[in-house]
């Protein structure tokens, strides 16, 4: 998933406006919009700039580099299903996620 729809969907879903998520990230405006509108390349921001991006949006780094697809899943087992589910069907919601993995395990022990 890319930075910009990661910003996108949780600032909407946080029902914060960019002056709100610049005042929580302490990132300007501007910024966060050329971010949000992919007028900046992924490979280009910091860690530093996702740091704040997490707290200004209330999530934790690592779901951030979860969705972005750079980091090893926490679990071996359960991470990779979550990063495809993420990238193949759009879901961003963590509890959508884990209903979905619930119903596959469910299915696996019948």
């Amino acid at each position: 998933m890319k930075l910009s729809k990661i910003i996108s969907e949780y600032r909407k879903k946080r029902e914060l406006t960019l002056e709100q998520l610049s005042s929580k990230s302490d990132l300007s405006r501007s910024y966060i919009s050329k971010l949000e509108n992919g007028g900046l390349d992924d490979q280009n921001v910091s860690l530093a700039t996702i740091i704040k991006l997490s707290t200004g949006l209330s999530i934790k780094v690592r779901d951030i580099m979860e969705l972005l697809d750079i980091t090893e899943p926490a679990s071996k087992e359960s991470a990779p299903l979550k990063v495809y589910l993420r990238n193949k069907y759009n879901i961003s919601d963590d509890n959508d996620v884990k209903i979905i993995e619930s119903l596959i395990n469910h299915l696996k022990e019948k």
